[in-house]
């Protein structure tokens, strides 16, 4: 939520070139502002909030070593440079960028970088002009560079017209429309379970080096399987990027697609196809941690699930913007355009979007971060930062259809994460995000934030007797769930994605498939994870007699070749099955007497890196008192 408020008096502002710019490219650009009816008075200022991920500006100071600027290491030699210039020859302009703590820049420079222009010895008058030139070249700077995600950004001018250090925004700040470069590879997305003889969509997705969606390629690749030589697969046709095909067998299949004449090749996520009179469930896939400039991301809650839709090709989403202690939080009125955006995109059978926020909790004696989602639209937001506290949050959420989801357990600011639980409200935690992965110590692709502490991971929640399935979602902040690995203006790992096991594409299938904990977690790729003991799927409870042995069948379809797969019994790894293709299946049987609730679940590691993690089965003797809360 931007608190300040927007005039119309205090002038205009555009930008030139304003055409449309590559992701990474460098350019030069003129921002014009035109001075309003109020005008400027002298000491007043003009703000400028150079996007993160483009150049941050730099000043020419005086005086300033030759040697330096000869090593190239000077500010106006820089990428970024800026210069400033008024229409009012009496007018002088003083640039500065000021210099903020780095435990405040999150939140005082939540866009950008901000940029100051104090006007000195003569006022600014209607009509009057101001022209920054960013990525001036000059004095040997090459320009300013472009982020390198795609995303239309905004250099958002602000203006203290009175000097007295309040700020209006100008309305209507200009946009540029960065897009993707050259195609470097193709995604391949297919769904990924089907009935033989049922046509299917196959959507190639060309991107850039960068990993950015691109609009450059026009070609259309060559689509094929390697069951077109058996006469299984079937292509019905094909417009572009996007075809419709079949399998007539059921089995685990992949597809291919080509371009010769550019040396590209993309290979499709596994698609499971069945019986044609087989009711098993379907799967679907989903980022349910998704930020928006309504709070510390970027673009709107609009392009956010346009770009889940229609890019990652995603079934569901839900856009999570922060109810924090700062002031960039969810407003009302954002929270309100949060739901009704939602219900925009939900449409059976295609898409579903759930109302959601994050609930923050931060400090030395904080209870962390938790997404709450409701399933039906009407619902109220509750924050911490209006005296609700996490044991109010569960009271007043009671029968409001709602799933409270605990990520980064590990992060700081958060040393209380585990101390309180609801189960009837925790059904699954967020394992694995951008920020990386929660689970234990010593795990793969560990967190990143700083201060984080795993004696605060799930691990933890499971030995205290929480019954948690898993999810991954992406906690992106660039605007394009499903598919980042961008934190407004750093890379971090990739973007996670939640699996569902449901009957349809419904709000309340997907919901109830959530509070059943039939979910699991991958590290962005579709991996295809089943994982059943004595019959029963992962998320659920049981009870067997205690000399009942515990069949467990484990069948993973990966994107690249399984490396291995790990058994976890009560945290601690029990088996290790060693992969040699991306098909495998496994059986085990662990014949040790119940003598008290055990939990498993699976961890499925590529050679490529990437993950999986099923959510946990319960299982607890028949004569045992029943199991933990």
């Amino acid at each position: 939520m931007r608190l300040e408020e927007v005039i119309t008096e205090n002038g205009a502002v555009i930008i030139e070139p304003g055409e449309k710019v590559e992701a990474g490219s460098v350019g030069t650009w003129n921002i014009i502002y035109t001075v309003g009816e109020k005008g400027v008075a002298i000491n007043g200022k003009i703000r400028i909030t150079i996007p993160f991920g483009f150049s941050r500006p730099k000043l020419f100071k005086l005086p300033w070593d030759i040697e330096d600027i000869r090593k190239g290491i000077g500010g106006p030699t820089e990428p970024g440079y800026v210069s400033v210039k008024a229409s009012n020859p009496e007018t002088k302009l003083k640039l500065s960028i000021p210099v903020i703590p780095k435990e405040k820049v999150g939140m005082l420079e939540v866009w950008g970088k901000n940029l100051f222009i104090t006007i000195k010895d003569a006022p600014l008058r209607e009509g009057n002009s101001v022209v920054v030139t960013y990525g001036d070249t000059s004095f040997g700077s090459p320009g300013a560079v472009v982020q390198y995600f795609e995303q239309t950004v905004e250099f958002t001018v602000a203006t203290d017209i009175y000097g007295d250090g309040c700020f209006y925004l100008v309305k209507n700040s200009p946009r540029l429309a960065v897009i993707g470069r050259k195609v470097s590879y193709f995604v391949v997305i297919i769904p990924s379970k089907i009935k033989e003889g049922e046509d299917f969509p196959i959507t190639v997705v060309p991107r850039d080096k960068y990993g950015n969606a691109t609009y450059k390629y026009q070609g259309m690749p060559q689509i094929k399987s390697d069951e077109a030589m058996r006469g299984s697969f079937e292509l019905k046709g094909q417009h572009g990027r996007s075809a419709l095909a079949k399998f007539s067998s059921s089995g685990t299949y992949r597809i291919t697609a080509v371009d010769k004449d550019d040396g590209i090749v993309g290979i499709s996520n596994p698609i499971a196809v069945t019986d044609k009179d087989n009711n098993d469930l379907n799967l679907y896939w989903g980022d349910l941690h998704v930020h928006t400039g309504f709070s510390d991301g970027l673009g709107t809650p609009d392009e956010a699930y346009r770009y889940a839709r229609d890019i990652s090709k995603l079934d569901f989403a839900a856009c999570t913007d922060e109810d924090n202690e700062s002031e960039i939080h969810l407003s009302d009125e954002e929270w309100e355009l949060t739901k009704e955006t939602a219900n925009k995109y939900t449409k059976p059978a295609k898409f579903v979007a759930f109302p959601a926020y994050e609930y923050q909790d931060h400090g030395p004696k904080g209870t962390g971060h938790r997404n709450v989602y409701f399933m039906i639209d009407d619902q109220p937001i509750l924050r911490h930062r209006d005296g609700v506290d996490l044991l109010g949050l569960y009271n007043r959420l009671k029968a409001r259809n709602a799933l409270v989801v605990p990520h980064h357990s590990v992060a700081m600011g958060a040393s209380q994460v585990w101390n309180y639980h609801n189960p009837d409200l925790e059904r699954i935690v967020e394992i694995y995000s951008i920020w990386g992965n929660s689970e234990c110590r010593g795990c793969l692709k560990p967190h990143i934030h700083a201060g984080y502490d795993y004696e605060k991971s799930v691990q933890t929640a499971l030995a205290k007797g929480y019954k948690l399935g898993f999810i991954a979602s992406g906690d992106c902040h660039a605007g394009h769930p499903g598919y980042s690995d961008w934190l407004r203006w750093f890379r971090s790992y990739h973007n996670g994605l939640a699996a569902v096991y449901a009957p349809q594409l419904s709000r309340r299938d997907i919901w109830q498939a959530l509070w059943k904990r039939h979910c699991y977690a991958t590290t962005g790729e579709r991996i295809l994870l089943d994982f059943k003991l004595n019959g029963h799927m992962m998320g659920e409870e049981i009870i067997l007699p205690k000399n009942t042995p515990r069949e467990i069948r484990v069948k993973i379809a990966g994107t690249k070749v399984i490396k291995r797969v790990d058994l976890i019994r009560n945290n601690l790894q029990v088996y290790v099955y060693k992969g040699k293709s991306w098909k495998e299946s496994f059986e085990y049987i662990d014949r040790e007497d119940l003598k008290e609730e055990i939990f498993y679940y699976v961890r499925v590691i590529q050679k490529d890196g990437e993950m999986a993690w099923s959510s946990p089965i319960w299982v607890r003797p028949q004569d045992s008192l029943s199991a933990k809360s």
